[in-house]
């Protein structure tokens, strides 16, 4: 038997990579939803594109839906420690639909939404640039972390979800 060509694993790996990922949320979604019911759950999204919430948004309200549907008082919250934050300041341009979802997840939805103030400091971004209802966390790995040591399950959304 003829060993696999170290390119062709490459080439498979990178090629499936993909499916993996996509795989990971929706299984992690309904492994959740088919257990008990967690203390919490916290939504990760972290890219490097600053229009990610553009289409991380709608999966992950999705997905909010059929946790609450199950369990309407289940605590949720999203942290955003990405690129794709700034999409979040009261001054980004063109992502009004973006900041109408993100308002209605909080006042309509009850879900906690947080930025990572450290990477916003490291793009010349103030704290003062998100609005009020926009929790920004000294860090937001270590907003992730603390709410893991509370109970809660996370969830990582990537674009091939």
């Amino acid at each position: 038997m003829k060993p696999v060509p170290r390119t062709l694993i490459t080439v498979l790996a990178v090629l499936l990579f993909p499916l993996a990922a996509a795989a990971g949320f929706r299984a992690e979604l309904e492994q959740l939803l088919g257990g008990d019911r967690p203390d919490g759950v916290v939504f990760e999204i972290a890219t490097g594109d600053a229009g990610a919430l553009e289409w991380a948004l709608p999966r992950t309200d999705e997905a909010i839906r059929k946790l609450r549907a199950k369990w309407p008082d289940l605590e949720i919250v999203i942290v955003s420690h990405g690129k794709e934050q700034f999409a979040l300041t009261r001054d980004s341009v063109g992502k009004k639909e973006v900041k109408k979802q993100v308002l209605d997840l909080v006042s309509k939805d009850k879900v906690s939404v947080h930025v990572c103030g450290a990477f916003a400091s490291m793009n010349n971004v103030s704290e003062d640039a998100f609005p009020d209802h926009i929790n920004v966390s000294a860090h937001g790995p270590e907003q992730i972390k603390d709410y893991q040591s509370l109970g809660y399950r996370l969830i990582r959304l990537s674009k091939d979800d």
